[in-house]
Parts: structure tokens; sequence; C-alpha cells
């Protein structure tokens, strides 16, 4: 039996995270877990008080930014795939349809996705949610 880890992404509590963490019960896995790559304190903060006020049932990790948040994120799927035969990534990223919202955001789950599409054994999935 394949053993499987369903890695849901986690940059702020809004639609990013909280679609793909509904559909993170829908996978088939032996674990579930969120992972925010921390690159500011306050942020983090933040983060921790909206996860325990909403009490989620997926526990919360987090890593320092190391390199950018891409590398950071596939150095933590590369470590978990010598424990687990799968890893199913989940992002979010927000439906970019006028200019100014293409100015504000990085398009980070899609270069998520470019670093992590050479490990074997990793699916990434990313959900389009509408504006925050």
């Amino acid at each position: 039996m394949r053993s499987r880890l369903v890695l849901v992404l986690v940059g702020a509590f809004d639609t990013r995270a909280t679609v793909p963490l509904a559909y993170a019960w829908r996978i088939p896995a032996r674990e579930r877990r969120a992972l925010h790559v921390a690159e500011d304190a306050d942020e983090l903060w933040q983060l921790g008080n909206e996860w325990m006020r909403h009490d989620e049932s997926v526990p919360l990790f987090t890593v320092e930014n190391d390199g950018g948040v891409p590398a950071t994120v596939a150095r933590v799927v590369w470590f978990e795939r010598s424990t687990f035969d799968e890893v199913v990534v989940l992002a979010g990223r927000i439906r970019l349809g006028r200019g100014a919202h293409r100015l504000l955001h990085d398009r980070t789950a899609d270069r998520i996705a470019r670093a992590l599409h050479a490990i074997p054994g990793v699916v990434t999935a990313i959900s389009t949610v509408a504006t925050t």
C-alpha cells in the first residue's frame, strides 16, 4: 500500500488556503498537513492566531524561508519523500482579472509548481479562487 502525504500550502488564512484545505479531505492519505513558509514574524503570529481561532483539523507547520518560497517548499517536499511514497501539494491562487491584480500578485503558486515538477512521486494541484 502506498503512503501519501497531502500538503496544503498556506500563505495567509484566506480562500487561497481554505479551498485547498477543504479539498485535502477528498484525497485518500495517511497524513495531511498545512505548511507555511515564514518570511515575517508578525504575519506568522497573525496566521497562527487565525488558525487556532478557526480550529482547523489539519496541523499547521512552519519553515523559515531559505532561498525563496518555491525553493523552500521544494526542500520540504524532497525531505518528505523520504517518508512518503507520494506527496500531493495543494496550493491556492487568486483569479487575476484586471491589470492591477496582476501587479499585486506574483503568481507564487505557479512558481512553486514549477519548482516541484521534477521531483518523483509529487503531484501539485493549484486551485484558482475568487479575489478575497
